[in-house]
């Protein structure tokens, strides 16, 4: 099994649409990192194979990430190209993982080793 750290629950949503393998979920609720989370971290590194930072392309997920990977050298960040995870709202674009394609997200989690065959 694998760990993905996200940012919150639209992006558990969007990727149980290109995973078919249970996924151990750490949700941050957008860039909380308290000792909650820490805690879920450590449950996750210590129950699964491998887990991966998955946060959004902007300067909150950029922001967290670092925080994570400093506390947590070990884990490794999977990037998200920001073309791929941009969209127009009504003040400008957004960024985040909820609004990757399914083909991307498929993309990206192939280039990663032993995330193949976790794929629809």
């Amino acid at each position: 099994m694998i760990g993905l750290i996200v940012e919150g629950k639209s992006d558990v949503k969007k990727i149980k649409m290109v995973l078919k393998e249970d996924v151990h979920f750490v949700v941050l609720n957008g860039i909380n990192f308290r000792e909650e989370q820490i805690n879920q971290i450590n449950n996750a590194i210590e129950t699964c194979d491998n887990v991966y930072v998955l946060t959004d392309p902007d300067e909150a997920g950029d922001k967290v990430a670092k925080l994570i990977i400093k506390n947590f050298p070990e884990l490794e960040r999977l990037k998200v190209d920001p073309n791929e995870a941009k969209v127009l709202k009504k003040r400008g674009y957004k960024y985040g993982v909820e609004y990757c394609s399914n083909k991307y997200l498929r993309t990206l989690f192939s280039s990663y080793i032993g995330l193949t065959s976790l794929l629809y």
